[in-house]
């Protein structure tokens, strides 16, 4: 029964796509629930016994608000739930969806490869936004400032540059050391970030 109403829900184009398990940070499968599926909800509002079915054996997700990680069957929202929300993924050029948590699992390595690839490096004009993220290196936000955080935002005295940040940090340390952002709070009207040497 359950596999012909999803196939049913496919072909009639509701249903958009199907994921076991959720990566985002506080979202989890109820229990009972086999999986979680994606679509555009709205046409089953006439058919009330059918959405009961569906939402008592599956959680059900809108299409445009979420990505799946088809590597590790993971699906994360990609729509913003507050002032606050910071994605727990990040879109790879090469088009896949790379967890927080598959990155903080990165060898060293695989992290200076990401970064590099990413085009993270000594670039002002990037930041690591992610829930639940560990940066890797050094905290040097103290050193180039004098405080602990910098921020950007609507208030006064929150117009920390980063590419000022990034010159004052490649005069202070080695050549040999690669610098990169990390965005450590977001909010209504402003953002807390970091730099970081690896």
């Amino acid at each position: 029964m359950k596999s012909n109403l999803i196939d049913l829900l496919f072909d009639k184009n509701i249903c958009t796509d199907t994921c076991a398990e959720y990566g985002e940070p506080g979202y989890t499968l109820e229990e009972g629930k086999t999986s979680i599926l994606f679509g555009d909800w709205n046409e089953l509002d006439k058919y009330p016994n059918i959405m009961g079915f569906i939402e008592k054996h599956f959680e059900i997700e809108w299409s445009d608000e979420w990505v799946i990680d088809y590597e590790n069957y993971k699906a994360y929202r990609c729509s913003p739930d507050s002032y606050s929300w910071q994605p727990s993924y990040v879109l790879h050029k090469t088009g896949e969806v790379l967890g927080v948590d598959f990155i903080n699992d990165m060898s060293h390595r695989e992290f200076f490869e990401f970064l590099d690839t990413m085009d993270y490096f000594n670039n002002p004009k990037t930041a690591i936004n992610l829930c639940g993220f560990k940066p890797r290196g050094e905290d040097i936000t103290k050193d180039v400032l004098g405080r602990e955080q910098a921020e950007s935002g609507w208030y006064e005295g929150q117009d920390d540059k980063p590419y000022v940040m990034i010159r004052k940090a490649q005069g202070m340390f080695s050549s040999n050391d690669f610098f990169y952002f990390v965005v450590d709070y977001t909010g209504q009207f402003d953002i807390g970030f970091l730099i970081y040497k690896f």
